[in-house]
């Protein structure tokens, strides 16, 4: 019983997890809902995975239950036979009434812990399976800090990289590419090509692909993750902001000379916010009293102060609209001495004919890669995704 609730409370787990993450899919969505006049279609999503939750627990509570009932009546059945062992030895004239009242009593200090046992045993099975659980999570993502520290990242070369989730269904095929220092890049590719993937590897967030991903010469699986951060900033679509200055923001509450923070503000476009509404102004809670494209510039300014000679850009222009999406490409491929690997949906020819080279990905694999005009004027797949774009 006890291997059977520690299986039960496991159970529980997995399905809390699935229910939480549908409660925020709805409370995210809530909006839509309503517009939509879809309520009744929310709550029945709701009530049919709440319903599978609670099944779940009640299968629990009625094993604990269970496992009570089972150490109280082997309690009762170890009391009963203290008590007819004791009668048969007053019976036989062994021991007297007083004695036999005395061992009864005093026993109820060994049965009634005795009785707990079971759950307690019970308990224990469960909550190592959860154990078990936490540390598999906790070692997925545990940072690498015994790596080989490194301190540049001038060019960045994948060689034959493969990539899979599961371990059987691969997301990147042979990918070979470089990516020299202070160069442009922009990764294109339709919605599940694997962009998004492949910069999660530049990330440093997996270790377990098949092929080549050095930086400078070391592999990126033996790198220390503190000294990568170093090197490596990623500037994704959403930014996180603090309820606090934007002087805060942009310095990440750290003491910086004035001449690099107003250095920063200006490369990233930031002088005429600074100049109305000055550093000292609150963004709000997650950056509410201002702009996606305010925000956006932030993050840039954020990672210019962190030095860091690479950045990682994941689609930050896809909620801007056009005028403001432009800015802050060419704000990008201004950017002087930095390595930029952008994720891009967005082709805007003005924009594309600046980066470096273009890396274009169909299904897992590099397709094409080249300068605009290169792929332009091949007419194959980029030139189809670019006139499909403009239509």
């Amino acid at each position: 019983m006890s291997n059977r609730l520690a299986v039960l409370e496991k159970n529980v787990s997995t399905e809390n997890e699935i229910f939480m993450a549908k409660v925020k899919d709805l409370v995210s969505g809530f909006s839509i809902i309503k517009s939509y006049k879809v309520e009744h279609e929310g709550k029945r999503l709701f009530s049919s995975e709440n319903r599978v939750v609670e099944e779940k627990k009640r299968a629990r509570r009625f094993c604990e239950g269970a496992l009570a009932s089972a150490g109280d009546f082997f309690g009762f059945l170890m009391q009963d036979g203290v008590i007819l062992y004791g009668w048969y030895l007053i019976w036989n004239g062994n021991c007297s009434v007083g004695d036999v009242m005395a061992v009864v009593s005093l026993s109820n200090y060994i049965f009634q812990p005795v009785s707990y046992v079971p759950q307690l045993m019970g308990a224990f099975k469960a909550a190592g399976k959860l154990f078990d659980k936490i540390i598999d999570v906790v070692s997925e993502n545990n940072d690498a800090q015994d790596g080989v520290e490194i301190h540049s990242a001038d060019n960045i070369v994948l060689d034959n990289v493969s990539f899979s989730y599961d371990g059987d269904n691969e997301v990147l095929h042979h990918i070979s590419c470089t990516f020299e220092k202070g160069k442009k890049y922009a990764i294109i590719g339709d919605s599940g090509s694997g962009k998004s993937t492949m910069l999660n590897l530049l990330m440093g967030a997996f270790d377990n692909y098949h092929g080549s991903l050095k930086v400078d010469e070391t592999e990126m699986k033996d790198i220390n993750s503190d000294s990568l951060f170093d090197e490596v900033s990623l500037i994704d679509q959403n930014v996180f902001l603090f309820d606090a200055s934007i002087r805060d923001n942009i310095t990440m509450f750290k003491d910086v000379e004035e001449e690099k923070l107003m250095d920063a503000i200006q490369k990233a476009g930031l002088s005429e916010l600074v100049k109305n509404k000055g550093l000292d102004f609150v963004c709000g809670e997650n950056g509410n009293n201002l702009s996606g494209g305010e925000k956006q510039r932030i993050s840039i300014a954020r990672s210019l102060i962190k030095g860091s000679p690479v950045l990682l850009l994941d689609e930050i222009t896809s909620a801007l609209d056009e005028k403001t999406a432009h800015a802050i490409n060419q704000e990008i491929v201004s950017l002087k001495d930095k390595l930029c690997i952008e994720i891009t949906h967005r082709l805007d020819e003005s924009i594309l004919k600046q980066y470096d080279k273009l890396l274009v990905l169909r299904n897992g694999r590099i397709e094409e890669t080249g300068t605009f005009d290169e792929l332009y004027n091949e007419k194959k797949y980029f030139y189809s995704l670019y006139t499909v774009s403009k239509k």
